[in-house]
């Protein structure tokens, strides 16, 4: 794909519910971020390390999808699809995925023409 074509792909031309799809994955992210903060700044004794670092994987893989459902990076989106089967059975996030995976695919095939 030429830099032309992908650089017409960002977040202002998706459609609302892909807009709205990354809004709550990120409003969620950032809030189990943001409470894990908070928790650490009232008691840093109560937050186990793996729950911090549960929220930076969960802020990583919310980064992750932000970049590939605006860029139509339809390979990506398959890899994010069997993340969110395997390790966390999300059974929902898959088939919103393979939903944007379809619609991603049918723009990267009608802009390369």
């Amino acid at each position: 794909m030429s830099d032309k074509m992908e650089s017409d792909f960002s977040y202002s031309n998706l459609n609302n519910w892909r807009k709205l799809y990354l809004s709550l994955m990120w409003f969620g992210s950032a809030c189990l971020f943001l409470g894990c903060i908070a928790k650490l700044v009232q008691n840093p004794d109560q937050v186990p390390p793996i729950i911090i670092a549960f929220a930076l994987i969960i802020f990583a893989l919310t980064y992750w999808t932000h970049i590939a459902v605006t860029k139509r990076k339809v390979a990506q989106l398959k890899w994010l699809a069997f993340l969110n089967l395997i390790p966390f059975a999300n059974l929902i996030g898959v088939l919103i995925l393979l939903s944007i995976i379809r619609v991603s695919k049918n723009e990267v095939e009608s802009s390369s023409i």
